[in-house]
Order: C-alpha cells, then structure tokens, then sequence
C-alpha cells in the first residue's frame, strides 16, 4: 500500500481539499480508478494491494482563487524521487509488504501588485521646513481567506520634495487602507488633516501604476492679543475725548519665523486687537509716553502683563490702565501796608485773610466747596495756601486787622479778589491796607488887650513855642508858630494824645508901650485829639508908656497978693 502526505508550500494561506485521483491496475484484473482528497498536512493511506499492483496518482490541479498561481504538482518518494506511478514488485519502486510513503507537493503563489505615492505639501504661510523632511504613509488590509492572504501593514516614507515611492508587493486583491497618522513635528506649525487620493484602493484592480497623492496642508501656529485702554483717577475729565494712545509691541524670532513689532493706536475706553503673531512668541508691550494734558499728570501705564506668550488660537486679553491724578496748585498773599501810618505797623503784626473757593465741576467732588485761612505778616513774605485742585475758583476776603496803636485802617484792596487756581502754579496775590496816623492840631488865637493896645499893628507877630514829650507810639517833638493880633495860627499832624505845652516868646516893648502880660485864659497844656484842633487862646496885655508934664502956677504981679493961698485954677490940655 502507499501513503501520501500533503504539502502545500508558497506564500497563501489557503488549504483547499485537494483531490488525487489513482488507477489501480492489479495482475489480470482490469484498471480500477479510485480517488481521496486531503489537505495540507493529512495524509492517506490506501488500501493494501497484490504484488505486480500499478497505481497512478494524478492530482486534480487547483485553478481557484484567481489570484493564486498554481504550481504543477509534484508526487516524490523518501528518496526524492517523483513516485507519480507506483509498481508494486520486487524491483519496482513500490515497497512490498510495506508502506510506501509519498510527498504530494503542491505550489501556490500569490501574484502581487504594488501602489506608489507623492508627497505633495502645501505651505502658504511659509512655514520653514527641512528639505529631508520625510512623511511615514501607512497602509494596511485585512486578511482574505478565500483569497488566501492573511491581513498586512505597512509604511511607506515620503520625501517632502514630491518624489514617487514605490511599495513592496502586496498581494493581488488587498484592499488597502491608507492613512498618515503621524505627521512630522514642525515646531510652530500645525498639519492640516492628510488628503489621501484615493484613501482605500485594491491592488491588482488596475492594469496602469496606480500612485495615490499625499496632500498636507501646513499653517503657521499664531494667535494674537487685544488691548483695552482704560484712563483711571481724578484727572479722567482733563483728558480731550479725542485723546490717542500709542502702544506698540515686539518680539523675537521663532521656530524659524522672524522677529516682528508694530504699534497700535486707540482711544479711552477702545479695544484694539492684534492677530498673526507665531505662537510661541514672547511679546513685550510699550506704551509710548503721553503729554500731560492741562491740570493733570499721567502716572505709569498699568498693563495687566506686559510681557506673554502668545498661544496658538488664542487672543490674549490685555489691559491697560493710565492713571491720571489732577494737579494742584496754589496761591499766595504779600501784605503790603501803605498810608502815612504804615510805619506804625510792625514787621510781626499778623493779618487774617479768608478764602472760599469751588472746586471743578469735573473732579466730582462732595463737597464742592470749601474755605480756608491763611495768616500773612507784614514783613514782606508772602505765604502760600494748602493746594487746590486746578481750576479751583477762590474769594479771598481780609478780617478786620487789629488796631494800631496811633493809627486807623482805611481799608484793603486785593488786587486779584477773585482768581483760578493754576497748572501746578502758585497765583500771587498782593493784599494792601492802607493805615493813617491819628493826629490832630491845636490853634492859637492872639488878642492883644490893655492901654497900649493901639500901639501894636494888625500884622505885628507874636512866636509861641511849643513842645510835647514823646508818647507810645511817636517820638518828643517840639516846634513854634507866628501868629499875629487877632489872628488864628494853625499847627496840624501832630499825634493823637500828644500833650503839648505852648510858650509865647516875649516880645519886645513898642515904643510908648509897655507889655505888661502873656496869659493862656484856658491854660497852655493841650492834648491833641485825633482830627480834632484844639482852640487855645493867647491874650497880651500892654500898658501905654506913662510920661506927662506938671504945671507950676506962679502969681506975678501987682495984685499977686491978692489971690489968696489955695487959690485953684483950671488949666485945660488936650492931645
């Protein structure tokens, strides 16, 4: 009997039943045609058979599935030898009263095609990329048993310069999945999804190369920021409402894309945004210094951050606050005294001066209104208030001053009653009072009285001296008037409480008179009163100068005796 053992070799999984047909030719006996089948790895045995037996094996050759070639097969014994006919004798190549053992060969080979693919990049936004960048393509399929292949994978590298790349042989029928998972790292940048044409395709499906087309798309990583401008503090109403802020920005080179800057402009209250910046970048923002708008000072520009990453897809929020505080300024008072008394006050005598005032209406205050005071002294220093806000309007008005001692205030007068407070100025102003000295006068009124009072002429002059001692507030002062017969002298400016005392010069005799007496009838001391003038009166006596002539009465004559003595006569004279 013989024994065939089934191999099936190549590169298939397919393990059909495969039939051997045998004709068995005994001695005398007519053919017998039998047949068994098996597969890969089985083996049958036949039935034992008389010496002198001929069997011939042939094997039904498979033709299925089409894509497996089929190789003849072959039928060898343990030597190697094709045993496709067996002669059962004691020279024939079939074992009497053995097994004859047989390999039945079979070869089945898959035929196999094979795809290419090109790489093909698009890059608008000029990202840098390696000229040896290389792109892993995978593909795989699944097993078919029926087509006898079991499930592969595979990869095929793309170079990024386009060139075709071919990929092995895959076996005629498999149908393919493509895909590009891992896309080379490009830092800065992000791929696209792949677009893989055609994304699935059969091998052996066409006659002409089929070479399926790679496209990447690669877009630059950037993301962006905005800015929000914010003016903060007391000062926000001095700012014009067409007020412009500059910021401007910078960063350095990265991932291969060049450095850049710029600048932004906006208003209060704007929010302006910047795109395209590559991601990654660490951006510094400036803003650029401001002019000081009138009555108010910027303080330093407050970024939430000034410097930061940009992320990708991402606008980072800024904001930027300017404070702005509103100046101050001030004013201040010089005493300035004036008037014949002003040297009657001193350097260290104080002068209130009040002052109201009305804050601006955009500080927004509450209250809005204030008062103050400020004490100014009369040596030539002027004295500065407490500072106002810009734009502060201010009364200033002067308490009633102390009084001084010989003197009367007439009044005051600002030159600037009212004004504006200033840019971080102080605005002067000059106070003066005006301050007169009290002072008053005596009068002195000449008569001239007596006998010889005919003698003196109408414009004959009398000189009266006068002198007071010095008081509190004014030096001793002394002085003499002229005043004629029946006249009036006047001395007026002399201070107030001054206590004069008057002496008249004593004039000389007239000729045929004699003065007999100077008299003040109310006295010769005065006290001087302000604006007042003291009535004194000066009265002279004078005697007429006493001569005369005497008469001796001489009786001559005859009758002489005869006037009796005692006698009287009567002489009469005039003059």
């Amino acid at each position: 009997k013989f024994q065939v053992t089934k191999e099936l070799t190549g590169d298939t999984t397919l393990n059909p039943a495969f039939t051997v047909n045998y004709t068995v030719t005994e001695p005398g006996q007519e053919p017998v045609e039998k047949s068994f089948t098996l597969h890969s790895g089985e083996t049958f045995t036949s039935q034992e058979f008389f010496r002198g037996s001929v069997v011939e094996l042939t094997e039904v050759q498979p033709t299925d599935p089409a894509n497996v070639n089929w190789a003849t097969p072959v039928f060898l014994d343990a030597d190697g030898n094709p045993a496709d006919t067996l002669t059962f004798t004691a020279d024939g190549n079939g074992k009497l009263g053995a097994v004859t053992e047989i390999r039945l060969l079979n070869g089945a080979t898959l035929q196999k095609g094979d795809f290419s693919a090109q790489k093909n990049v698009v890059n608008e936004d000029g990202v840098p990329l390696a000229d040896d960048l290389e792109f892993a393509l995978d593909y795989s399929y699944p097993a078919d048993a029926e087509k006898g292949f079991a499930a592969g994978y595979g990869t095929l590298t793309l170079p990024i310069s386009g060139e075709s790349v071919t990929s092995d042989a895959l076996p005629v029928g498999a149908v393919l999945t493509l895909s590009e998972p891992n896309l080379p790292n490009v830092p800065g940048a992000t791929w696209g999804e792949p677009v893989i044409d055609p994304a699935t395709l059969t091998i052996g499906d066409s006659t002409d190369p089929v070479t399926v087309s790679v496209r990447n798309t690669i877009t630059q990583d950037v993301g962006g920021f905005s800015i929000t401008k914010a003016v903060i503090g007391d000062g926000t109403e001095l700012v014009p409402e067409d007020a412009v802020f500059t910021v401007t920005y910078e960063y350095d080179a990265i991932n291969g894309f060049p450095a850049g800057s710029g600048q932004i402009e906006f208003g209060a209250g704007e929010t302006e945004t910047v795109n395209g910046i590559p991601a990654g970048a660490t951006v510094t923002l400036t803003e650029l210094s401001l002019d000081d708008p009138t009555g108010g000072t910027w303080g330093e520009p407050e970024f939430s951050e000034s410097s930061f990453t940009v992320v990708k897809d991402t606008v980072v929020s800024i904001d930027l606050d300017n404070p702005i505080s509103w100046n101050n300024g001030d004013f201040s008072v010089l005493k300035a005294v004036t008037g014949d008394g002003a040297d009657l006050v001193s350097e260290d005598a104080l002068f209130t001066v009040d002052y109201s005032y009305t804050l601006p209406e955009g500080l927004g205050a509450d209250p809005a209104t204030g008062t103050g005071t400020l004490t100014v002294a009369n040596n030539g220093e002027a004295i500065v208030s407490d500072p106002l806000p810009y734009g502060t309007e201010v009364t200033i008005s002067e308490a009633a001053p102390t009084e001084v001692a010989g003197g009367t205030w007439l009044g005051y007068e600002f030159d600037n009653p009212t004004f504006t407070i200033g840019d971080k100025t102080t605005f002067e102003v000059v106070l003066t009072n005006e301050i007169e000295r009290d002072l008053g006068g005596f009068a002195v009124t000449k008569a001239v009285e007596g006998s010889g009072a005919d003698l003196i002429g109408e414009d004959t002059e009398f000189t009266v001296n006068y002198s007071y001692p010095a008081g509190d507030w004014y030096e001793a002062g002394e002085g003499s008037l002229t005043v004629t017969k029946g006249g009036t002298a006047t001395v007026d400016g002399l201070p107030e409480g001054a206590v004069v005392t008057l002496e008249e010069v004593l004039p000389v005799d007239p000729e045929n008179g004699t003065w007999v007496s100077a008299s003040f009838p109310d006295g010769n001391v005065v006290t001087v009163g302000k604006n007042q003038t003291a009535e004194v009166a000066l009265v002279n006596e004078i005697a007429l100068g006493e001569g005369g002539f005497s008469i001796q009465k001489l009786i001559d004559g005859s009758g002489k005796n005869l006037v009796a003595n005692g006698a009287v006569f009567v002489v009469h004279y005039e003059y």
